[in-house]
């Protein structure tokens, strides 16, 4: 699986949210790299749905920090009996859970990061079609 850091992967994530002229909705892009390509989607959303995206995608965040402390909770997991197999295994099973690429603590901070990430393209987004909106407003008057 490509790494969510990577940086070739970051950018094709990084595809903007753009307002398509023709339906007057946003096209937001999803592109997820993983094994051997990447996959590529999209959906649009009306200029008023948005704030009920960023909403949607809070609301991830959050359950991603709830998750982030269930997974910083393999710490405390404690070995089955004192003998150095035990406290040995129980503690390479912690070390796999919690450090490095692939650990539960790692994918979910990348997971995170990219719903993070995608919110503040939304975000900006938002703000680049009400500023075109506003300028349009003022040209009429």
């Amino acid at each position: 699986m490509t790494a969510p850091n990577d940086p070739a992967a970051q950018a094709q994530i990084a595809q903007a949210v753009a307002l398509n002229p023709m339906t007057g909705m946003f096209q937001i892009p999803l592109i997820m790299a993983a094994g051997a390509g990447t996959a590529a989607s999209g959906f649009e959303v009306a200029p008023e749905e948005l704030n009920a995206v960023k909403a949607d995608l809070d609301a991830a965040l959050e359950e991603l920090k709830l998750a982030r402390e269930d997974a910083n909770a393999f710490r405390d997991i404690l070995p089955p009996g004192d003998d150095e197999v035990s406290v040995d295994t129980t503690n390479k099973i912690i070390e796999h859970l919690t450090t490095g690429p692939g650990s539960a603590l790692q994918t979910v901070d990348d997971m995170a990061r990219w719903v993070k990430d995608f919110r503040d393209k939304i975000e900006a987004a938002q703000r680049e079609y009400e500023r075109i909106d506003q300028e349009n407003e003022i040209q009429k008057s």
